[in-house]
């Protein structure tokens, strides 16, 4: 199947899922609501993956697979307000392309294609990943892709979006410990019916009739509610701050500023185990070393890839086929 290969100014239009707290608001008033992101697969070139040597389509940067947007993905509330956490959403956004064939590389990595033809899904950032994002393709630089690239892509992909939740869950765990620790110590203080009767006697707010019960029972309740919000600030920020140093395969982190995390390492090992597993090296397939592409050049045909036995006896693999315009 003869699909687009990702250049850099692709569009990528999108839907997350993101906790909703809108400025000014005492509460968070959905606990996942819909944001429309927008991007290039170029992003602002922080975590994107592409190569300045394979260039078609007029000055058409060729992305590589697994390339990333993020961070700094344009997030759009639907409908549109003013959102407190929207510099958060922004910092730790993520957007990764999965697909590409194993057998045509560039700089030493399989290209990034898309899956459907001239549209790639993307597995987009939120505290549960999904593959909501689209990058729109229109290009003639196309390449052959066998059920095998789309499976591989298919599980790349889905070992990301495990390990995501995976270490969501734990560092959720180890937060709300830390977080419910800081809260009873810092956080809004949960008032006794003597300690609400005491605050109303000083204002001069306490009824002498029954109906001061009503009273101190609302502002128990009050600081009950206080006291919850500012536990999710403090998990809030606990779990961001934990996050960031543990890392994980979606989203900035400390790997990102050089540093060794092991969510990095954790999904490095893995994916390197996943490429050793279905293709019988770590290396991948032999590969068709590509240089920049002339206008109208001739239809390249690589050797086809060489898969370990499990994996041979069920696909037929085919070669590749290049057909750039002129620029």
């Amino acid at each position: 199947m003869k699909c687009a290969v990702l250049k850099h100014w692709h569009p990528m239009i999108g839907l997350d899922f993101h906790l909703l707290w809108p400025l000014f608001s005492l509460i968070p008033t959905l606990p996942r609501a819909p944001f429309l992101t927008i991007s290039t697969m170029y992003g602002l070139d922080l975590g994107s993956d592409y190569s300045t040597t394979a260039l078609t389509q007029a000055w058409g940067y060729t992305m590589k697979r697994g390339t990333d947007i993020g961070p700094f993905i344009p997030h759009f509330q639907l409908p549109l307000i003013v959102h407190c956490l929207t510099p958060l959403d922004l910092a730790l956004s993520s957007s990764k392309s999965y697909f590409g064939p194993s057998n045509y590389r560039v700089d030493g990595s399989p290209v990034a294609a898309a899956a459907l033809i001239y549209v790639n899904p993307n597995l987009n950032c939120g505290a549960i990943p999904t593959p909501s994002g689209r990058v729109i393709a229109p290009t003639t630089h196309l390449v052959q892709m066998s059920w095998a690239d789309l499976l591989f892509g298919f599980l790349s992909g889905l070992l990301d979006f495990a390990i995501q939740v995976a270490l969501s869950w734990i560092i959720g765990k180890i937060s709300k410990r830390i977080s419910g620790f800081l809260n009873r110590h810092f956080g809004a203080q949960i008032l006794t019916k003597y300690q609400a009767r005491k605050i109303l006697r000083n204002l001069g707010l306490l009824a002498p009739s029954g109906g001061r019960n009503a009273q101190y029972r609302i502002l128990v309740a009050f600081s009950e509610v206080m006291n919850e919000r500012t536990g999710e600030i403090f998990d809030l920020i606990v779990n961001n701050t934990i996050g960031f140093g543990v890392g994980g395969p979606m989203g900035a982190d400390a790997g990102d500023f050089g540093f060794w995390t092991p969510g990095g390492a954790v999904t490095e090992w893995a994916q390197g185990g996943l490429e050793n597993l279905y293709y019988g090296s770590a290396e991948g397939p032999a590969a068709v070393a590509s240089t920049s592409v002339p206008a109208l050049a001739p239809t390249v045909t690589p050797e086809p890839p060489v898969y370990s036995p499990a994996v041979e006896s069920y696909f037929e693999q085919g070669g590749i086929e290049e057909f750039p315009c002129r620029p």
